[in-house]
């Protein structure tokens, strides 16, 4: 078991981050379009749809205006949770890691873009739940949260976890949303390589530090030395 951790608090994306969700958004993306009557993207587009603000991707992706893009949302969110959220599954070693920065006394948050409610329902899944001080993402019924940024999120877990000093905390995510948030914020930030916004994207986001996969974030997260 590592010694020591090297920060107060860490902060999760949770899509491409704690939980690999990308089969049932794609399935879920691809109800949507087919029943708006929208042509499907290639693969490589979909996967685009993992990670960044829902009502983004259907105007950048499918040329949809604002209010066809908040109509396909409404759409996405019921076929999503009543289908596609079955279809997640928690990264490999994710429970060892987040066990581990429980036992050592680390506050751990999610800041995402996906509704809260539904990241209690796949933590709870997996049996994650317990580790986390508390979630942070999008809040159907909070007018305010409903559209909150990245950086706003990030803001709210480190008030979560009780962490001032920027330093003190470090966010964790695999897209450029992630990566551009945290510097905005001021503080430290691992790619998330293993998710689906992919080392190159992280890299040219201004990224420096990146983990492949969830074992290889251990030593940027403790350190041997007590």
């Amino acid at each position: 078991m590592p010694q020591k951790p090297l920060y107060h608090a860490v902060i999760l994306d949770f899509d491409g981050t704690v939980c690999a969700t990308g089969e049932g958004i794609i399935y879920s993306v691809k109800q949507v379009l087919s029943t708006m009557g929208y042509p499907i993207p290639s693969p490589v587009v979909l996967q685009k749809f993992i990670g960044p603000p829902p009502v983004y991707s259907y105007m950048t992706f499918c040329s949809m205006t604002k209010a066809e893009a908040e109509k396909a949302l409404l759409l996405f969110r019921k076929i999503y949770n009543e289908e596609g959220w079955h279809r997640t599954k928690a990264y490999p070693n994710m429970d060892d890691l987040l066990k581990d920065l429980d036992r050592c006394g680390v506050k751990i948050c999610t800041a995402s873009s996906k509704p809260i409610r539904q990241i209690e329902r796949l933590l709870q899944k997996f049996h994650l739940r317990q580790y986390f001080c508390g979630i942070e993402g999008v809040d159907e019924t909070n007018e305010t949260k409903r559209g909150a940024d990245k950086p706003t999120l990030i803001r709210d877990a480190m008030a979560c976890c009780e962490v001032t000093d920027p330093q003190k905390a470090v966010m964790i995510g695999d897209t450029h949303f992630d990566a551009e948030g945290a510097k905005e914020v001021g503080i430290p930030f691992i790619g998330a390589a293993y998710g689906y916004g992919g080392a190159k994207e992280l890299l040219e986001a201004g990224a420096s530090v990146l983990a492949d996969s969830v074992k290889a974030l251990y030593p940027l997260l403790f350190s041997d030395n007590i």
